[in-house]
Parts: C-alpha cells; structure tokens; sequence
C-alpha cells in the first residue's frame, strides 16, 4: 500500500483535490480531517485552521498521484509526504489494487527467432 499526505487551506481545496485524485484513479480512497497548525513562514508565527488530506494507493499509482497533488497545490510550499507500507491487511490491499485500477506490470521477455 501506498500513501499520499498533504494539508490545505479549505474543505473545499480538499474536496476538490480529493474528486480530482480520485476521479483519475490514482488513489482508492482519501481521508479529510481538520486540523489547526501553527507554523513559522516568511519570518512570521502563523496560526491556521487547515485540512489534512491522506490518500491510499497502489503502490504503482505513487508517482502518479504524488505528482498530481503537487500539480494542483495552492501553496507556495506545501507538506507533501509520501511512502509504502507492505504491512497491510490482505483484504485490503486487493482492494485498494483493483480501485486504483493498478495492475503490476509483468517483465518483457524476449521471443527465440
């Protein structure tokens, strides 16, 4: 299993991202929370009401989906974090494998002539 995390600004810049992430398939499913951060920028404290949003992937959507998210971030310098886990419920990784419509990619072999 795979994971994408970001924060936002809004419920509906998370709302967005997650039916743009999730309409192109390269995640099965995504988590919305609100959360409130409190961070250094541009010299300054700033204290701000976010969202964290954190999609789930097949392991071969991650780069897909990593750069998608990066592609329609508002922020200037967004929290991107991104990694795999192969401690996963069997279940669930079939599927998170079949809703992120992945499918493993076999080796090339050459055909003898």
């Amino acid at each position: 299993m795979a994971w994408v995390e970001t924060n936002v600004g809004s419920a509906e810049e998370a709302g967005a991202l997650v039916d743009e992430i999730l309409a192109q398939r390269l995640a099965a499913c995504a988590n919305v929370i609100r959360i409130e951060s409190v961070y250094w920028w541009k010299g300054k404290m700033e204290h701000a009401a976010e969202f964290q949003v954190r999609f789930k992937a097949a392991p071969g959507q991650l780069k897909k989906c990593v750069g998608a998210v990066r592609a329609k971030h508002s922020y200037e310098t967004p929290y991107l974090t991104w990694g795999t886990t192969a401690d996963v419920d069997p279940g669930y990784a079939a599927w998170l494998t079949a809703e992120s419509r992945w499918q493993p990619q076999r080796p090339r072999t050459r055909r003898k002539t």
